[in-house]
């Protein structure tokens, strides 16, 4: 998630959004992104679709490690 965020910050967004299983939506939570709509489904060449719950998160400066040391 960190990788995530740190990429969607580098290109200049101050959100980040995704799409979650509703499985998935309780560790999501749990690092901060929260419910922005209510559940949708996918489109599928098949009929219906998968039901996933858009989630966003505001994202705060984060400090961009470069690998080095010190």
């Amino acid at each position: 998630m960190a990788e995530y965020e740190r990429e969607c910050m580098c290109q200049g967004s101050t959100d980040g959004e995704l799409m979650s299983t509703l499985l998935a939506v309780p560790l999501y939570q749990a690092v901060g992104y929260k419910r922005s709509t209510g559940v949708r489904k996918t489109h599928s060449f098949e009929g219906e679709g998968l039901p996933y719950q858009p989630m966003k998160k505001r994202l705060e400066a984060v400090q961009i490690e470069d690998g080095k040391d010190g």
